[in-house]
């Protein structure tokens, strides 16, 4: 198993297949950091402990309240359900294929 610790952002190629494996936490890492390549970001407004409430790009034009809800513990006994919905949500909107998130 391969893992990457990400210092940069901009050193990182999410599509990379190196850098998926079968850790939950690297999973959830690597997710987050295609949104923030698509310019989501995330709403610290709002403090939620069990998600991350991210924020889409303007150029989505979703309703101003609109956030992706993504789970921030890979512990959780509902993540796989929860990210599996984030990643639905995102095939949907983008039109990407599940091995786009999941190699």
């Amino acid at each position: 198993m391969k893992i990457l610790k990400v210092y940069e952002l901009n050193d990182l190629d999410p599509y990379d297949e190196e850098i998926w494996d079968e850790n939950l936490k690297e999973l959830l890492d690597n997710l987050l950091v295609i949104l923030i390549r698509r310019g989501w970001r995330f709403d610290l407004t709002q403090e939620n402990d069990r998600y991350y409430l991210m924020e889409p790009p303007s150029n989505l034009r979703f309703e101003k309240k609109y956030r992706l809800y993504v789970p921030k513990s890979t512990e959780k006994n509902d993540f796989d359900s929860n990210i599996n919905k984030v990643i639905n949500i995102l095939m949907e909107i983008y039109g990407d294929d599940r091995e786009d998130y999941i190699k």
